[in-house]
């Protein structure tokens, strides 16, 4: 069966996991400290708030994995901004981080941007996930892949702060997008129209399955390693978002037929993209 509805059900449900999670680890960092902490000053809650946002955190692929069953990954990774928009919530009412107005101004874009690509996404009705032309999304993969560890080599010779978090975000936002495309391929290898498994029926399916992990664990490793090496936070995190909402976008009007963007997506993803960068704004750590 395809829905849609579905698809971006759970990728809501994966977006507001992942966004929870961020705002339960950063509540319970100080976890990390323990061993450095006198034991009068280390907090069970915090501990157990800590584990449950790393929990929450690795329960990604489950939710990738079933909206993949029932739509295209753009459905599922095309909610991300929502995600963004509780984690603003909850850091201002839960963490007493500061949001200043452009960020609400920022929620209110996402929220409108994804309702239009929710429209477009009703308008499109069901899509054939199955017709993805395999060598067309392997030669994009592989494109963008290379293109950006070239650029981030770059950057990191450079030295600039800026540059890296840009030459990041792009590359490892695309990657961690191209995750979930790969999940689908390799679900849908084999199978039946609108039949996608949980994971390849043949056995060609698992070598993008496979990699979708690869590729998600090294956008994840980059993101951690830029930021050790100075990489400007306020600069990486909108653009990695961006990417993550936008090139699975890209890679289904190339590879899947009868995948187009209409008024609707292309506004409401211009909007998703403003919005991400207005969240992000006066340095409220989102």
């Amino acid at each position: 069966m395809t829905s849609p509805a579905l698809g971006m059900l759970f990728g809501l449900i994966n977006t507001t996991t992942l966004h929870l999670a961020k705002g339960l680890q950063r509540q319970g960092i100080d976890t990390l400290r323990w061993r450095s902490q006198p034991r009068s000053e280390r907090s069970p809650a915090r501990a157990a708030i800590y584990v449950a946002g790393v929990v929450l955190n690795n329960l990604t692929a489950v939710w990738i994995v079933l909206a993949n069953r029932f739509a295209a990954p753009a459905y599922a990774t095309g909610m991300f901004g929502l995600g963004l928009v509780m984690l603003l919530l909850y850091s201002h009412f839960v963490l007493g981080e500061p949001v200043v107005p452009l960020n609400y101004a920022g929620a209110l874009a996402v929220v409108a941007g994804t309702a239009l690509f929710a429209i477009h996404a009703f308008a499109r009705g069901r899509i054939d996930v199955s017709a993805f032309h395999a060598p067309s999304v392997a030669i994009f993969s592989a494109v963008y892949v290379a293109v950006g560890a070239v650029f981030v080599g770059f950057a990191l010779r450079g030295g600039s702060r800026i540059l890296l978090a840009v030459s990041v975000g792009l590359f490892a936002g695309g990657m961690a997008s191209l995750d979930p495309v790969l999940k689908a391929l390799g679900q849908n290898a084999g199978t039946e129209i609108g039949r996608a498994g949980i994971i390849p029926a043949a056995n060609w399916g698992w070598i993008p399955y496979g990699l979708s992990f690869v590729l998600g664990t090294v956008a994840f490793f980059t993101v951690q390693y830029a930021f050790l090496r100075g990489a400007d936070a306020s600069a990486m995190v909108p653009i990695h978002s961006s990417a993550y909402v936008l090139v699975p976008v890209v890679v289904q009007l190339i590879a899947l037929p009868g995948y187009t963007a209409g008024p609707a997506l292309v506004a409401g993803m211009v909007l998703i993209v403003v919005g991400i960068g207005l969240t992000q704004a006066g340095g409220t750590g989102t």
